[in-house]
C-alpha cells in the first residue's frame, strides 16, 4: 500500500499503541478465542486487513504450543477514515483482533500452555509510525475477560447468507489499463461497501460507486499477470455488516 514517507516514523521503544495478548477463558479443553488487544491514545488508529489507499495491516507470527492449532486473524467491523484525501479502513482508540485456538484431536495439550506472538503494525494520526512487540499469554495464569470478547464478537461481520441480500452476478470488463468490476445484487438494499484485500492491483477506493443493488469500482493491474480470482468485502445492510467472498473467472 502507498503512504507518504514524509509521514512515516520508525520506532522500537515507547510504542504509541499498547498491545497485549488476552483470552476469553482458561479452559483449553475445547476451542476458544484469544485476542490481540490494542489500546491507543485518542484519535490514533490501526488498520483493517484492507488498509485502503494507505497504511499497513497488522501482521502476526504465532508461537503455539504442540497440541493446538490457531485460525487466521478474525477482524471486527472497521471504520472508514479520510486522511489527506486518502481512504483508509481501521480501528480508532481501541481494537481487539481475534483468533480461535483449538486443541487437536487425540492430542495431549500441555497442562500449562503458553501462547506468544510477534506483532507488527502501523499506527497513525498526523503521522504514521511502524511499531512491533512480542506478546505472551500464560493461559492458566491470566484472568479472562469474557465481557470484552463478547463486545467484539458482537462486532464481527456476519455471513452474507444470513442477510436478505444475494449476489446475482459479477461483471468484469477489461478496458485500456483498467479492469472494471460491477457486483449486482438483489433482496434487501445495501447501504455501504468496504472492499476486501486486493493484491497486485492499484485500487482507487474513493471512486467506488454504491447503489441499492450494485457496486462498481475499477482496478489497475501492476502487470499483465495480475488476475482477479474473487471479489470480497463487507456489505452494510440495515446497519449490520455482512462479509462475502465470491470466486470469479480468473481469466481476466
Amino acid at each position: 500500500m502507498w503512504i507518504s514517507l514524509t509521514l512515516l516514523v520508525f520506532t522500537k521503544d515507547n510504542n504509541i499503541a499498547q498491545v497485549s495478548l488476552i483470552t476469553e477463558t482458561n479452559d483449553a479443553s475445547k476451542p476458544f478465542y484469544i485476542g490481540i488487544y490494542f489500546e491507543m491514545p485518542s484519535g490514533w488508529y490501526i488498520y483493517w486487513e484492507n488498509p485502503g489507499d494507505a497504511g499497513i495491516p497488522v501482521d502476526v507470527q504465532w508461537n503455539i504450543p504442540e497440541g493446538f492449532t490457531i485460525s487466521d486473524l478474525i477482524y471486527p467491523t472497521p471504520e472508514r477514515f479520510y486522511t489527506q484525501g486518502l481512504v483508509s479502513f481501521g480501528y480508532k482508540n481501541e481494537a481487539l483482533l481475534l483468533a480461535k485456538v483449538s486443541p487437536e484431536i487425540n492430542s495431549n495439550p500441555p497442562i500449562d500452555p503458553i501462547i506468544s506472538a510477534n506483532v507488527s503494525w502501523m499506527v497513525c494520526k498526523e503521522t504514521c509510525i511502524l511499531e512491533d512487540a512480542i506478546v505472551e499469554l500464560k493461559l492458566n495464569k491470566y484472568a479472562p475477560n469474557p465481557e470484552l470478547f463478547n463486545r467484539y464478537i458482537n462486532r464481527l461481520p456476519k455471513p452474507l447468507t444470513q442477510s436478505g441480500t444475494n449476489i446475482t452476478s459479477v461483471d468484469i470488463i477489461k478496458e485500456d489499463r483498467f479492469i472494471f468490476i460491477t457486483i449486482n445484487l438483489d433482496g434487501e438494499p445495501i447501504e455501504d461497501f468496504f472492499p476486501g484485500p486486493v493484491e497486485y492491483f492499484i485500487f482507487p477506493h474513493d471512486e467506488i460507486e454504491v447503489s441499492d443493488y450494485s457496486i462498481s469500482y475499477k482496478l489497475q493491474p501492476y502487470s499483465d499477470r495480475s488476475v482477479i480470482e474473487s471479489v470480497s468485502g463487507l456489505l452494510f445492510i440495515n446497519g449490520t455488516a455482512f462479509h462475502f467472498n465470491k470466486p470469479v473467472n480468473a481469466a481476466n
